[in-house]
């Protein structure tokens, strides 16, 4: 809501003079209360919504922003008066052509035939897909009636050329009764939006869209700019460097042109606020000053005849030519059968779709604009689940300037592809340089799309080679706590009720000291020192009074219904929500369930940091408390603390993440991902004994425990409660050690901290919180700083960069040029190296090399076969002395889409003068157990091992035979193999190891400095990659990646074959 201290502003509907705020309720709801009532009751209308008896929509795939002009009409012939009619008596309201009242047609149908072109009435349609808009017919012969001719459909088995006449229709032309019943991938589509795809069918039965040898030399050249990121520069000098082979290359501004062009994707340019307050969108668009900060919109103009421009621009990228586009690609369209395909347990949670929510919404039948439609949310397996996450993020590095991305993500995909850079959908940057007052009217051309996309629009499977309504449905948004209290239009962090998802109220220190800020809400349970009548002075954690959907619409709408700006704000202020938000309109979200926290930013940009600064007494805690507390630690301890944590890198794999930075020297380069490994991996082992008392490390090692229940890719449905009732007490806990119940020691009760009460009310109704998390953000923001930005213009780079990403995305699924458009120097997730059938699991990568079978080597060998074929041992070892084996340096263990841990040989990885990442050792099963004092005792089942990988040794079959004395010739070729090749690590074990079971850390000393015999494991036994860290007592500590963030693809794992 804007500011109410700027002079009056114009209401352009009943053209008088109000306050800002009144204004932007005017535009928003309407200027009397008659319609500020409807429309609310249109609103409420998505949350409790029975079905009508309008007629449906037609579907488009945006919706009108401004009504056409009306047909030219003549003149009305006069009529005789009627008899009784006098001055007091009502005249009925003529109407026009294309309007109509509540009882009559709907609206959207009772237009003027050339609306039905969309090429012709929006500038967004100028570069757009097929089949995204209206049908080829109806656009060349606008207005043109097509009753004469019957509606044609294409059955189940239809192939692109054998039309059928439907059955029924309704009286919009839509397929009706058995047609629909056959064909259920069709509701909601008209008759001649089916025909409109024809065309992809014969597309995709002739091979596919293909490009002439021009538009190929342009495509691969915009390939090569986008993935090498080269200045445009830099791109005009390749013809001239390569006048020969690229003289023909199109320049930067025709290859823009063109790329449009063939990717059918063109950024709209809606103008926007020149501090980025706004977007001067519906209703907002007859505004000629911001709202709040009252900048001029458009620029000054010398002749006043001269058409207006806009001041700045925010290019929006539409989603639906390029879901469209997705579905069109066979082996993409296979990939998003992901979540039709996906089984849901009743006692785990693996997914976003085992959410309460997205259950719930199976159930439901969707509702747009108060319609409530026929068919269910996901009730067909081309449905699409959506996200929405927002964050600021400066582009040079500063806070003094920010943009926000508008990311999209899609939740049909495996988790295991499905948060990869190429697979996020960018809807545009909103500009700098500052953050935007109002996001939602950035967002209404979403919002116009996504109601689109819960009718339907007309779009081609060509993995069943059938056209289809694509649906998608927008069912969570989140970010930071900033990002969503703009999204969900609420007060905030700093609000008197600042949580979104209770009604707990904030409170402040009664007593100050002097020069103390004292604006600050804080939300601690415990609040003794209250003295308000209606102040509660101590909340139950599992008891919370918390906020259900229907009560926050109510809410939001009594703020929206304030007749002065005085009372709105009260309400507001009462509530904790300025006003209801535009995202309301789609009744796929649930306010606040589909709103979850995120984690990364609760626990590693929040919690963890707030207590390091508690106990180091550090940043904006350098001056809280007395310094005497026994939380803080004591001399340099912290000091020897990072240093080892640095020194950890060496030690600890790549890939479980990035080095963590010296957290006294160089805080400032900690980010979330090196904080959650600090937190999970190192301080457990760092921290212990570190503590004057011992309760704050136990209070800790809490919150660690609960992060990795958290974190886990799946967790049974009954550790719910344990998740829940362990941050009640952890909270509780964390007031009674470091705020302890004093007013004057409050704003450590922050926000972030209280959040962490309700992390288990959104696994339960979202899913997993890998699901919703910011880190895909954060890598998407890490990529756009950097590019390559003109410092004079960069968000104008910033949107460009974003388009010509979206546009060769779109091009490589159009016309199936993924491997055409591999510059070969990508990186892959999977290595490039040999695969042995016997191990499908199991990439081997060079150095590969050949070695003599020592005698020892020898033994073991023999001793291995000897027990797995029941043959005497020793003849074998005589066999095998000598002889050539074939040795690898290097494993990757890979799924059938991405690669997992690499795993290199100790004896072959090359020495450096660079510190190399040590990703020699591993966890394993072994048949002996090394975690009992004294020698290793034979585990009939197994046991847990840790060792380092000496080298890889492959066995082939014929080999094995020969070890064995078997003569190949004996072998009947028809019976099964009797060997197989075989896969082997060498490892040298660790001697001996122990858990501790007051922290649950395994840790170790090697004798005398050196690790134990080596043996002979099956690859497959090959559980995963450890690290170690050596604590400051000296000892060593095992720390094992178990969590999401080490097994989904934040950072593909890759690996040089060359190293």
């Amino acid at each position: 809501m804007p500011p109410a201290r700027l002079r009056r502003k114009f209401c352009p509907r009943c053209m008088k003079h109000f306050t800002p705020q009144t204004v932007y309720r005017h535009l928003v709801l309407g200027c009397t209360r008659a319609e500020q009532k409807k429309t609310r009751l249109r609103a409420l209308q998505n949350t409790i919504s029975a079905p009508t008896n309008r007629s449906r929509r037609q579907n488009r795939p945006l919706r009108l922003r401004n009504n056409p002009p009306p047909s030219p009409q003549p003149p009305a012939i006069p009529q005789p008066r009627k008899r009784g009619r006098g001055p007091g008596r009502k005249r009925k309201r003529s109407h026009s052509s294309h309007t109509t009242s509540e009882t009559d047609s709907d609206p959207d149908l009772d237009v003027h035939p050339s609306v039905w072109d969309a090429r012709t009435r929006s500038d967004d349609f100028a570069f757009d897909t097929p089949g995204a808009g209206p049908s080829n017919t109806q656009a060349r012969n606008p207005g043109v009636s097509t009753d004469e001719e019957p509606y044609r459909f294409f059955a189940d088995d239809w192939d692109g050329n054998v039309p059928v006449d439907s059955d029924s229709e309704s009286d919009d032309g839509r397929p009706e009764g058995p047609t629909l019943a056959r064909n259920p991938w069709v509701e909601g589509l008209a008759a001649s939006e089916i025909l409109s795809q024809e065309l992809e069918a014969e597309i995709a039965q002739t091979g596919g869209r293909t490009l002439n040898p021009d538009d190929m030399q342009a495509v691969r050249g915009f390939n090569y700019k986008v993935e090498t990121n080269i200045t445009a520069n830099a791109y005009d000098k390749l013809p001239r460097a390569f006048p020969d082979e690229l003289g023909t290359l199109p320049k930067q501004y025709a290859l823009r042109t063109r790329m449009a062009r063939l990717s059918g994707i063109k950024g709209v340019r809606i103008e926007c606020c020149v501090n980025s307050c706004m977007a001067f969108t519906k209703p907002f668009d007859t505004l000629d000053n911001c709202l709040f900060c009252d900048e001029d919109r458009y620029r000054p103009r010398k002749d006043p005849n001269a058409p207006r421009t806009a001041r700045k621009f925010f290019q929006y990228i539409p989603i639906i030519p390029r879901l469209i586009n997705m579905y069109r690609h066979p082996d993409t369209a296979k990939q998003l059968a992901y979540r039709s395909t996906y089984e849901h347990l009743s006692h785990l949670v693996r997914d976003i779709f085992d959410g309460a929510h997205y259950q719930r919404l199976c159930r439901s039948r969707v509702v747009v604009d108060g319609e409530t439609l026929r068919h269910k949310f996901f009730s067909l397996p081309t449905d699409i689940a959506l996200g929405l996450s927002s964050d600021g993020f400066g582009p040079f590095k500063s806070r003094k300037q920010s943009c926000w991305p508008l990311l999209a993500f899609n939740y049909n995909l495996n988790p295991e592809i499905r948060f990869r850079l190429e697979n996020l959908l960018c809807l545009g940057v909103i500009p700098g340089p500052k953050a935007p007052k109002d996001i939602g009217t950035f967002l209404s051309p979403l919002i116009d799309e996504l109601e689109d996309l819960a009718r339907g629009v007309p779009a081609f499977d060509s993995r069943h080679n059938r056209p289809f309504a694509l649906r998608a449905y927008l069912i969570t948004c989140f970010g930071d706590m900033p990002a969503v209290a703009k999204l969900m239009y609420m007060k905030g962090h700093n609000g008197k009720h600042p949580c979104r998802a209770c009604r707990i109220s904030g409170v402040r220190n009664p007593d100050p000291a002097p020069g103390e800020d004292n604006k600050t809400n804080y939300s601690p349970l415990s609040r003794p020192f209250t003295t308000g009548r209606h102040q509660p002075r101590e909340f139950d954690p599992l008891d919370l009074p918390w906020r259900t959907h229907t009560e926050f619409i109510a809410h939001a709408q009594q703020v929206d219904a304030a007749i002065t700006d005085a009372e709105a704000d009260r309400r507001g202020r009462h509530y904790g929500i300025n006003s209801l938000s535009p995202l309301a309109r789609l009744s796929s979200l649930d306010f606040p369930g589909s709103f979850p926290h995120d984690f990364m930013h609760a626990i590693f940009e929040n919690v963890v940091p707030l207590l390091i600064d508690l106990w180091t007494r550090t940043r904006k805690f350098a001056t809280f408390g007395s310094g005497k507390e026994d939380y803080i630690l004591a001399g340099g301890n912290f000091r020897k603390v990072s240093e080892a944590a640095v020194e950890s890198g060496n030690t600890i794999p790549a890939v479980f993440g990035c080095r963590v930075p010296n957290l006294v020297k160089d805080r400032w380069q900690s980010t979330a991902k090196s904080t959650l490994i600090f937190t999970t991996l190192l301080a457990p082992a760092l921290l212990r004994d570190q503590f004057e008392s011992r309760e704050y490390y136990d209070h800790f090692l809490k919150l660690v425990q609960l992060i990795d229940m958290c974190m886990g890719l799946e967790l049974p449905r009954s550790q719910i409660q344990v998740i829940r009732e362990g941050f009640a007490n952890w909270v509780v806990d964390f007031e009674r050690l470091y705020y302890r119940h004093d007013a004057d020691r409050l704003r450590i009760c922050t926000l972030p901290i209280h959040s962490l009460l309700h992390i288990a009310d959104d696994i339960e109704k979202m899913g997993p919180v890998w699901c919703y998390w910011a880190f895909p953000m954060e890598r998407f923001c890490g990529a756009l700083v950097r590019a390559n930005l003109n410092p004079r213009f960069p968000y104008a780079s910033l949107d460009r960069r974003v388009l010509e990403v979206a546009q060769l995305a779109q091009i490589k699924l159009m016309y199936n040029l993924f491997e055409a458009l591999d510059l070969g120097t990508r990186k892959h997730a999977i290595a490039q190296g040999t695969r042995y059938p016997e191990y499908p699991g199991c990439v081997f990568v060079r150095p590969h090399r050949s070695m003599d079978a020592t005698n020892s080597l020898a033994k073991q060998i023999a001793t291995y076969l000897g027990a797995l074929y029941d043959i005497d041992p020793k003849a074998i070892e005589e066999r095998t002395r000598g002889r050539m084996l074939d040795v690898w340096g290097k494993m990757q263990q890979t799924t059938e889409t991405e690669g997992r841990d690499t795993i290199r040989g100790y004896a072959y990885t090359p020495d450096t003068e660079t510190p190399r990442r040590d990703s020699t050792y591993v966890k394993y099963s072994s048949e002996w157990d090394r975690s009992v004092p004294g020698r290793p005792k034979y585990a009939v089942d197994g046991a847990i091992a840790f060792g380092r990988v000496e080298y890889f040794l492959i066995l082939e079959a014929d080999f094995i035979l020969d070890l064995l004395g078997i003569d190949q010739d004996d072998i009947d070729p028809e019976d099964e193999p009797i060997a197989e090749n075989l896969a082997l690590a060498v490892i040298a074990p660790i001697p001996s190891f122990k858990r501790l079971k007051d922290c649950n850390l395994i840790t170790y000393n090697l004798v005398g400095g050196r690790l134990g015999a080596t043996e002979l494991v099956d690859v497959t036994d090959l559980v995963c990659l450890v690290g170690r860290v050596r604590g400051l007592d000296g000892h060593w500590f095992i720390v094992d990646r178990t969590t999401a963030v080490g097994k989904l693809d934040f950072v593909n794992t890759v690996i040089d074959p060359n190293e």
